[in-house]
This record gives C-alpha cells, structure tokens and sequence, in this order.
C-alpha cells in the first residue's frame, strides 16, 4: 500500500519510518538490499457473466471494453499497465479507478467491464466473487514482486527472521 502522505515508499524506507517494502522490482530503491519474493502472470478477469466476452479476449476487446483501473496514493502513480499499454501504443478505456488491486474485482460484478491484474489475486478473489479469467491478448512480462529493506538493518536477527517468514509464506502460497 503507498502511503497516503505522498511521500513514496522508498523515502520513507530511506528515512526509517517502514522496515520493508514489497513492491514490483521496477519500484525498488537502488540504495538498499532486496530479494525476490515471487512471480507471478498478469490475466484479464471480468464477471463470469460479462456477454461480451467469450472464452479468449482479443486485442481488440481489450482495448475497446471498459476497464477497471488502477492508481495509487495521493499522487496517483501510473500503473504498470497503463505504462506498458502506451509504451506499445496502444490505449485502453478506464471507466473506473481504483485505489489497490483488492478493489477491482468488485468494481468488475454486473458489469462488462475487465481488468488487469495478478493470477494469484484474481484466483483468491474467484473463491468469493463470480469471475472469469483470462489470459490477456497480448504478452507481458511477468510480475517480479520483491522484499526490500533498509541496508543497515540487513543482519538485524529480527529482520533476518521476519524476511525468512515472509519468504517462507510468498513460497507456500496457492499457484494457481
């Protein structure tokens, strides 16, 4: 989660107001250690009865359905989608925002609209809500979500045991 202050989380990581971050490799901060955590697919996910879209999603579904999208903190950072789409040039139709990933699954229920997220999360939220998954008509480059802390704090035997739990739990979580 960003904080709300909007300063970015590597400041506040670099001051010493968090302990740890898990943010994608490409938000890391050069000045400190980090480990992957896991990978993970982005996937288009829309309700299970969205009569738009059938069993694949083409390109150009994708670009013209409305789109549940994403923006973080108070200074609504660019998601990495949004990103990658207009670095191939494309452009997508965002009817929604949402302000985390857990939100968007519900902002997608009675609805034609889709998003873009992770498999991991998209599969933990169909156990409670009706969605379909997709794989997205396009490739894209997958998810490297890291641990990151703070270089001084690197053998600290507290750290040292969080990150092992952490590590430990970013393994056994459900691959689907």
């Amino acid at each position: 989660m960003r904080p709300s202050n909007g300063d970015s989380a590597a400041t506040l990581l670099e001051r010493g107001d968090i302990d740890f971050l898990i943010v994608p490799d490409s938000e890391l901060s050069a000045l400190h250690r980090s480990e992957e955590l896991f990978r993970d697919e982005y996937v288009c996910v829309l309700w299970s009865e969205n009569p738009l879209v059938g069993r694949t999603i083409t390109l150009e579904q994708y670009l013209n359905l409305g789109h549940v999208g994403i923006r973080f903190g108070m200074r609504r950072y660019q998601s990495w989608d949004d990103k990658f789409l207009r670095g191939l040039g494309y452009l997508r139709r965002v009817e929604v925002t949402a302000t985390n990933f857990t939100l968007m699954p519900q902002l997608l229920v009675g609805t034609s609209r889709i998003a873009t997220m992770h498999r991991r999360l998209a599969t933990y939220f169909q156990q409670y809500i009706s969605l379909r998954i997709l794989q997205l008509p396009m490739q894209v480059p997958p998810l490297i979500e890291k641990l990151q802390w703070h270089q001084y704090r690197n053998k600290d035997p507290g750290h040292l045991w969080f990150r092992n739990v952490l590590r430990e739990e970013a393994q056994n979580a459900p691959q689907r």
